[in-house]
């Protein structure tokens, strides 16, 4: 924070720089980190976390925020699906069709790279109805280039364009950063393997090929990813799993239940036995593919994924503990538990989901009645943990005595498996000791939810005493201004139109009465080569993107502000015939934070 006197002004300059596709530059050696812990074999070998179509909670599936999310989280092998668009470009994309997670329709395959491209993301896992972002489909070699010397890429998908993907990494120089996969014939596998040393490769083992592992012989895949959907099949024995993690890595997925025989992610955050420690301990499992990233991390390095953050503050209640009794425990608009998983004589829907026990199929007007035992007198608020793949209708907490919360809308996760916590009641005073709380839908939206608990956060305590004295300070004359990081459009690619999008955050403190955040700046240049379009440049969420031509105005405040966190955004857009030269194009923005009463 800088302290200055009078209406003198802090400035922060700040670089944003972007590459040409066609740049020339020496690359790096191979990453030892991740590639010599990829190289370690055996019982002790340390567990890799896999993310599965890269960090999708951070950003869109499959995306290159996504995959730099998963990086910047500290995995080591980031999932992406490869797909050929009709005129023979590599792309990243789960589905066969767009129609899931992007704004447009149809199928790849039929699609051009410049009908693809010109889509937009959708949030999270899509399911057509996420919110859309500003987000493009990435290349395959866009992705590689991000994680060289930084993360190994599992190329789901891939195996029917393995030459073409081998191109690409050899290419942008990451050959050992690929890792292929198949359920192949091995014949197939091994001619594949001989191109090039350096080639990664895991081997699909599945019910209908788990005698393949003997057919390598001495010249054993870098991998081996295990699916097994009934702890009978041959691949899920533990003595079967061990001898091949003697000589490889072994890979096991715990997204679904059918991957790993009932292991997930969910089944682990109610107990790690019925999940990630036995996939660890009784399956050898050296690489885990995750749904969950951070609860994966901090469940191997020791701790609790079952405990609450902060036990000392919160407590909790299971969505399937709700009171017994229809009329007074719950209501339900039928009686039949459609899935009759659990408590299947009573007439509330409750789900087996991905190893989550959840409520589910909930409908307009139904309510649960929760009894609670609060253990400590104070103010709270109140979280729902909730997974929806659609835009849904309201819920409210009733305390009795005619105290309700006011009604939130359930937020779209963008998949019936993506849980969530959301904020219920930001601020409700509960005394200690034992009483009853109504979690009602009420009659607006298609209520379909699945709720897994409900979370209570302390965040003050009951009545205090005051003892009145009297006390002062004085506050110096003070602005303060930082920025979060520097600004990187990435590569720029030639002869094809798209919108480059970089953020950052401003960080303001002013005792001013009043102050103004401005930027100055010009074109991006390379050498004597400037881009014909401005920079555009917002700040927070409702100012738009504005083209910077000189000195611009951000924000305003009139009053004192502390610590206030505004997102900066910053867009370059170019054109397909925008010619483009091989090097860095660059400029400062210098951001001002002043006042004129201070």
């Amino acid at each position: 924070m800088s302290r200055l006197p009078g209406g003198r002004t802090p400035a922060v300059l700040l670089a944003l720089l972007a590459g040409a596709t066609t740049a020339l530059a020496a690359a790096p050696s191979a990453s030892a980190d991740v590639r010599s812990l990829f190289a370690q074999h055996g019982p002790d070998a340390p567990i890799m976390v896999a993310a599965h179509r890269a960090d999708w909670r951070s950003a869109p599936e499959n995306s290159l925020p996504a995959v730099e999310a998963a990086i910047k989280a500290g995995v080591e092998v980031i999932e992406i699906d490869v797909k050929r668009t009709k005129d023979g470009q590599l792309v990243i994309m789960h589905d066969d069709s767009v129609n899931r997670t992007t704004s447009g329709t149809g199928n790849v395959s039929d699609l051009t790279f410049e009908q693809v491209r010109g889509l937009r993301l959708r949030e999270g896992l899509g399911n057509g109805s996420a919110a859309l972002t500003d987000e493009r489909v990435p290349t395959l070699e866009e992705v590689m280039r991000a994680v060289k010397g930084k993360a190994l890429i599992n190329l789901d998908k891939a195996w029917g364009y393995r030459d073409q993907v081998y191109d690409v990494l050899v290419a942008t120089d990451t050959v050992e950063y690929g890792m292929f996969k198949s359920n192949a014939p091995v014949a197939e596998v091994q001619a594949f393997r001989a191109k090039d040393p350096r080639i990664i490769y895991s081997h699909i083992v599945e019910d209908g090929n788990n005698g393949s592992p003997a057919q390598f012989g001495d010249d054993q895949p870098e991998a081996y990813e295990l699916i097994f959907d009934n702890l009978l099949d041959a691949q899920a024995q533990p003595p079967y799993a061990a001898n091949l993690a003697k000589t490889s890595r072994v890979f096991i997925n715990t997204m679904w239940k059918g991957l790993a025989a009932g292991y997930t992610d969910e089944a682990s955050l109610r107990n790690p036995r019925f999940g990630w420690k036995a996939v660890i301990q009784d399956h050898s499992a050296t690489i885990i593919q995750t749904d969950n990233i951070p609860e994966l991390q901090r469940y191997l390095a020791g701790a609790d994924v079952t405990a609450l953050p902060d036990p000392a503050t919160q407590f909790r209640v299971q969505a399937e503990d709700y009171a017994a009794g229809k009329g007074t425990g719950y209501w339900d608009s039928d009686d039949n538990n459609i899935p009759g998983q659990y408590r299947p004589y009573e007439g509330v829907d409750v789900c087996d989901q991905q190893g989550a026990l959840v409520v589910c199929y909930t409908r307009q007007g139904e309510w649960l009645r929760y009894d609670i035992d609060v253990p400590q007198s104070g103010t709270y608020k109140v979280y729902g943990r909730i997974a929806v793949n659609a835009p849904t209708g309201r819920v409210f907490l009733d305390y009795g005595n005619g105290v309700t919360s006011t009604p939130v809308n359930i937020r779209n996760t963008t998949s019936h498996d993506a849980f969530n916590l959301q904020l219920l009641d930001s601020e409700r005073k509960l005394s200690a000791g034992k009483q009853s709380i109504w979690f009602r839908m009420d009659g607006t939206g298609t209520q379909n939810f699945n709720l897994d608990y409900l979370r209570f956060d302390r965040t003050a305590d009951g009545p205090t005493m005051t003892f009145p004295t009297p006390v002062g300070g004085t506050v110096p004359a003070t602005l303060g201004l930082t920025l979060a990081g520097n600004l990187s459009f990435g590569t720029f690619v030639p002869g094809v139109a798209r919108d480059y999008d970089a953020a950052t955050e401003a960080t303001i403190t002013s005792s001013a009465q009043d102050a103004a955040l401005t930027v100055t700046g010009g074109k991006l240049a390379n050498g004597s080569r400037t881009l014909a379009s401005p920079l555009q440049v917002k700040a927070g969420a409702t100012m738009p993107l504005t083209p910077l031509d000189g000195t611009l105005a951000l924000q305003s405040w009139t009053g004192p502000v502390s610590r206030e966190v505004t997102p900066i955004a910053v867009r370059q857009s170019i054109a397909a015939n925008d010619p483009l030269a091989t090097g860095t194009y660059a400029t400062t923005l210098t951001f001002t934070l002043s006042t004129t009463q201070p």
